[in-house]
């Protein structure tokens, strides 16, 4: 044994068998830190966040902006956030032989404004408006509903009132289809 002669300091060291995990998901949603012993098996897809109009990339290491995979806890504390990326969501037109106006456009993502649609159009028809799959009529598409959107373009065929008329007096008076062909006059 040593004898002490002098007052002397020391110093109490420990090393923790335990370390955390802290998540910044970059929005409102809040995940818990997680607590693990080093070395214990962890399981990330436990802590997915999400956000509307966004896909989950990762979580990324605070200190060196990696993508943070461990299989395990490390063996110190780690701070991590939530990578994302925008997603495109898709609007397909289902045009019944018609021309779509090229001002509608065919993708969105959540922070464009309101899409204000642009009518169809068909050799002898009259648009009749833009429906969903649930013969719903849009004349906007609201992109807070992110998702792929599938339109039906509604057409009506015009006709045209023909009327005959003989020494200033009508005769007959009929309703005929656009390009339809009159081959039968009294």
């Amino acid at each position: 044994t040593d004898t002490v002669e002098d007052n002397i300091v020391l110093y109490a060291y420990w090393d923790s068998t335990y370390v955390s995990i802290h998540f910044n998901t970059l929005t409102d949603e809040t995940i818990n830190m997680v607590i693990g012993s080093k070395g214990a098996p962890l399981d990330l897809n436990q802590f997915i966040p999400t956000q509307t109009g966004y896909a989950f990339l990762g979580w990324y290491d605070e200190i060196t902006e990696t993508l943070f995979e461990s299989d395990v806890f490390t063996d110190k504390d780690v701070w991590s956030y939530a990578k994302w990326a925008m997603i495109d969501y898709n609007i397909s037109y289902h045009l019944d032989g018609g021309e779509n106006d090229l001002l509608n456009p065919t993708q969105y993502t959540i922070e464009d404004d309101t899409i204000i649609l642009k009518d169809a159009s068909k050799e002898g028809y009259d648009f009749l408006g833009w429906y969903d799959a649930f013969d719903n009529l849009l004349d906007t598409i609201d992109v807070s509903d992110a998702k792929d959107i599938t339109l039906y373009a509604n057409f009506e065929e015009i006709s045209h009132s023909v009327r005959y008329f003989d020494g200033g007096s009508l005769v007959l008076e009929e309703d005929i289809m656009h390009d339809e062909v009159i081959t039968d006059i009294l």
